[in-house]
């Protein structure tokens, strides 16, 4: 396209100075005409094309952003609180007072008596088992609420005011009198605890003939002082605590 406007420039600028070199004819000139000017002459005119546009931008770049790390937490620990409600069943344990002899009253004694201040404080009593165990009597047990612990009075020891025949002690409960603790076998003695259950003794618990062997099942506080002995079909009352207090003070109601 430039070149066809240069072209067209020249001949506009021809024209001009045609126009130009032309002088005017005087009235006064006669001649003859001249004669005709030859053909004008002229390389066309040439030229580069233009260069081509700059190139546009290259494309943005960027990193991606990192993804967030997983969150980390310890899980909280299981909850502290009473267990299921139930019985537990506990073995008792052999008797080994006598070094010499074992007594076997695991899975042969009879329980015959339980009594218990706490969880982890308690005590069992039994009697002897049927045909066939160990000719001992019963015993009494430190126990606490999962497991059997120690035998704290074995039922061979000396009953003192009668004589075992064919066995030893039998013990026929357990139970509280004021600080005391009294294991019930026989009532003419008392297998007793005076230091709050920890260690258990034999003391007589009347004098010769006050008292028969009649077994013993409860005792009672008298409101002003004094003890209410329940036994077999006898209910006997002293003015003094059950033990060596008691000896001469009996008296059958």
């Amino acid at each position: 396209m430039k070149s066809f406007s240069f072209l067209a420039s020249l001949a506009t600028l021809s024209a001009v100075c045609l126009a130009i070199g032309c002088s005017p004819k005087s009235d006064g000139d006669k001649g003859s005409g001249g004669t005709g000017g030859g053909a004008g002459s002229g390389t066309a005119g040439s030229g580069t094309a233009g260069e081509a546009g700059a190139s546009g931008g290259s494309a943005g770049s960027g990193t991606s952003g990192s993804s967030g790390s997983a969150g980390s937490g310890t899980a909280g620990s299981a909850g502290v609180g009473p267990g299921p409600i139930g019985w537990t069943q506990v073995q008792l344990i052999d008797d080994t007072t006598d070094p010499m002899e074992t007594l076997h009253c695991m899975g042969s004694d009879t329980v015959s008596g339980i009594l218990f201040n706490s969880l982890d404080q308690g005590w069992i009593v039994t009697r002897q088992g049927g045909p066939g165990s160990d000719i001992s009597g019963g015993a009494v047990f430190k126990a606490k609420a999962t497991s059997v612990d120690a035998v704290l009075f074995s039922g061979t020891a000396d009953p003192l005011c009668y004589v075992v025949a064919g066995g030893g002690i039998e013990f026929n409960g357990i139970q509280k009198l004021g600080n005391d603790y009294l294991a019930l076998s026989a009532a003419c003695s008392v297998i007793i605890s005076r230091d709050g259950g920890n260690t258990f003794g034999i003391e007589l618990n009347s004098a010769q003939d006050e008292l028969g062997i009649n077994n013993i099942y409860a005792f009672r506080q008298l409101p002003g002082g004094g003890t209410f002995m329940f036994q077999n079909r006898i209910v006997s009352t002293s003015n003094k605590a059950p033990g060596t207090m008691s000896i001469g003070n009996w008296t059958e109601v």
